[in-house]
């Protein structure tokens, strides 16, 4: 009888034992990481708060949208990709007679366009984890090309006339990607060209927007860019513990949809490594990605969908 008690006492124990330890694992394993102040501050949820005008240093007035005629030029540069790389390796001025580059006509035909709708009409074609020959890549080339490779040299040697039109396409074709910024990576070539345009329409062209651009563009990068970029991009396994609650706010609530973009995108990596935050944020990714999957915006659409489709092998090719 004794021994019965005995028994039934033990198991007992180990049954309580067992259902608090599963209790613990239960409600552990619905638990996801806190957002940190970061995504509590208004600002870093709001639109992207632009300090410069393109337009007040160089004039985009046609109705007309470029969109179409970039695309061309990318069809164009894939006919024949060595020819614009060895120029934009070692090509000069005096070199553009002798070998003609049809992919920069559409580039100056753009300039003075006022809107540009270049990927927003097929954003999976820039939304995803590859940069290899991607579209975007190729205009940030042919851009380069117009301001590094053909207007810079050409302000050294006094060819200004020369170098304007060349340079107000780079200058123009940034603003465009600037403007319409799906991803940081667009938004980052835009700056880009913008900027090394600028440096020499600045010693041919009197302008006060120009010589304040540099300045404030830079202040705009470290400001409002770099601090969310680190947290979205970051592959430091403490950094991805203490933000991964603030990565779900800025896929759902950021009103700068670059921002949603990148946190979605930031999702996928998620489901493979999220550092030392909770098990149950990737969990929560997957199911938070295959929602935006069937969002109304293409673009949020088109970032889910690539997020939810990135491989083990894909994910690992990233940190290489």
């Amino acid at each position: 009888m004794w021994g019965n008690r005995l028994g039934w006492s033990i198991s007992i124990v180990i049954a309580a034992v067992v259902l608090s330890l599963l209790a613990r694992f239960v409600h552990e394993a619905g638990i996801t990481t806190a957002p940190t102040e970061f995504s509590r501050d208004p600002k870093n949820l709001a639109a992207l708060n632009v300090p410069f005008s393109p337009s007040k240093c160089l004039e985009m007035n046609d109705p007309g949208d470029a969109g179409e005629l970039y695309r061309h030029a990318i069809e164009l540069y894939r006919d024949d990709p060595q020819r614009y790389e060895r120029f934009a390796a070692s090509g000069l001025p005096e070199t553009l007679d002798e070998r003609a580059l049809p992919a920069l006509e559409p580039i100056l035909q753009a300039t003075t366009c006022s809107t540009a709708h270049i990927f927003v009409d097929q954003p999976a074609s820039v939304i995803g984890y590859s940069s290899d020959n991607s579209s975007l890549e190729i205009l940030r080339s042919l851009g380069a090309i117009c301001a590094e490779r053909l207007g810079y040299p050409a302000v050294r040697a006094g060819r200004a006339e020369f170098a304007k039109p060349y340079l107000h396409a780079a200058f123009a074709l940034g603003a465009k990607l600037f403007e319409e910024r799906l991803t940081a990576d667009e938004l980052s070539a835009g700056l880009a060209l913008m900027s090394a345009a600028a440096l020499s329409m600045r010693e041919i062209e009197s302008s006060p927007a120009l010589e304040s651009f540099e300045k404030t563009r830079a202040v705009f990068f470290q400001q409002q860019i770099m601090p969310t970029l680190h947290i979205l991009r970051t592959i430091d396994p403490q950094t991805m513990a203490q933000h991964a609650g603030d990565v779900f706010v800025l896929a759902t609530q950021s009103r700068e949809r670059m921002w949603r973009i990148e946190a979605i995108l930031a999702l996928g990596r998620m489901r493979y490594f999220i550092g030392d935050a909770h098990a149950s944020d990737q969990r929560a990714a997957r199911r938070l990605l295959r929602k935006l999957s069937s969002d109304a915006d293409p673009s949020i659409r088109a970032a889910a969908i690539a997020a939810r489709q990135l491989t083990p092998e894909q994910y690992r090719a990233l940190g290489r």
